[in-house]
């Protein structure tokens, strides 16, 4: 079987992550997996194996515009092809009218955000859609868009499990990890009060270590210095690999209000991190509530403030909650687990 994955471009974010999972996974299964990109380069282009299968189609800084995308389908013949991203979806109905192969496609669905028209008018053409939590397949029957087949598959776990995380590392700061691109969903905004209500509430010392990049991270990091906080609330940037900041991290936190199902506290219970996520979208199906972390109301910071101060002083339930942590990731985010379903609908299609 021959596969094309389409995705427009390899930033630093989770349905990229994801594009280039399936890709090495699927080559190391014996299948013949290409990824086709609209735009070359992107933080994330150097996890790609299998170079020679990455096929770029123009180097500006457009994402959106795909030349010769038509002609490089057809050289390499794909018996599937996968759209994954927005833009991916914008073209699926066009593409799949013009290929001069049979192809069959799978539309995916991976985001709360509204659909454009041509995004449905491909939900409608595709012979399989793909959603990643229960949340989007939700949404998507209540949009009473008429779609083919449908089915769901988490997002799989993309870092290797460190052994660092089987004690509680004994520590003067007590460390809180958020992973998120800075854009206006994933609201860092709410840092702002969270840390200062800490300030008040905890007794002993604590950081907040915010990973990731995007369009606000200036803004923010100069909020954060007005507010005189820059000890407390440390930007770390983007990485490449942040397992080093989960082993040393004591406890993750999302208060992002868009999100499908987050890489990130996949990531995190995956290395053990007990979690407190805000009920954004299909965050509650990353961890088990009141098993392996805790569900918070949207914009409820100061329950998140009780829920810090909770772990942070008590070391016995960051030690169970982990245990469950480490046993809900394996079971439902596993690399292989996931990969095979692709497998199957592939297979199916």
């Amino acid at each position: 079987m021959k596969v094309v994955i389409l995705q427009d471009y390899l930033r630093c974010g989770g349905t990229e992550n994801q594009s280039i999972f399936l890709h090495n996974f699927l080559n190391s299964e014996g299948i013949d997996a290409h990824l086709i990109v609209f735009r070359g380069g992107g933080r994330l282009k150097n996890r790609v194996q299998n170079p020679e299968k990455l096929h770029t189609l123009q180097n500006s800084t457009l994402n959106w515009y795909a030349p010769k995308i038509i002609s490089t389908l057809n050289e390499i013949g794909p018996d599937r092809v996968i759209l994954m991203g927005r833009n991916a979806n914008l073209y699926g109905w066009f593409l799949k009218k013009k290929l001069t192969k049979n192809s069959k496609f799978i539309s995916t669905m991976r985001s709360g955000r509204s659909l454009p028209f041509f995004y449905k008018w491909t939900l409608k053409s595709c012979d399989q859609t793909l959603v990643n939590s229960q949340y989007a397949l939700e949404l998507l029957r209540e949009s009473k868009i008429e779609t083919n087949a449908i089915s769901m598959i988490h997002n799989a776990y993309l870092y290797k499990r460190s052994s660092k995380r089987n004690e509680v590392h004994e520590r003067d700061d007590f460390i809180i990890l958020n992973l998120a691109a800075f854009v206006p969903g994933k609201n860092h905004r709410a840092w702002i009060p969270i840390c200062k209500e800490l300030q008040s509430l905890m007794t002993g010392s604590f950081k907040i270590w915010l990973l990731g990049e995007g369009a606000e991270w200036n803004s923010f990091k100069k909020l954060v210095q007005k507010e005189n906080l820059e000890d407390t609330i440390l930007l770390h940037g983007y990485k490449e690999n942040p397992i080093e900041f989960y082993n040393q991290a004591d406890l993750a936190v999302s208060v992002s209000l868009e999100e499908s199902l987050p890489n990130f506290l996949v990531e995190a219970q995956y290395n053990g991190l007990p979690v407190i996520s805000y009920d954004t979208a299909g965050c509650k199906e990353c961890f088990k509530d009141k098993k392996s972390g805790f569900l918070v109301p949207q914009n409820d910071y100061r329950k998140v403030c009780f829920y810090i101060k909770k772990f942070a002083n008590d070391q016995n339930l960051i030690k169970s909650m982990r245990s469950e942590a480490l046993k809900f990731s394996g079971q439902n985010f596993s690399p292989s687990v996931i990969g095979q379903k692709f497998i199957q609908v592939l297979n199916e299609s």
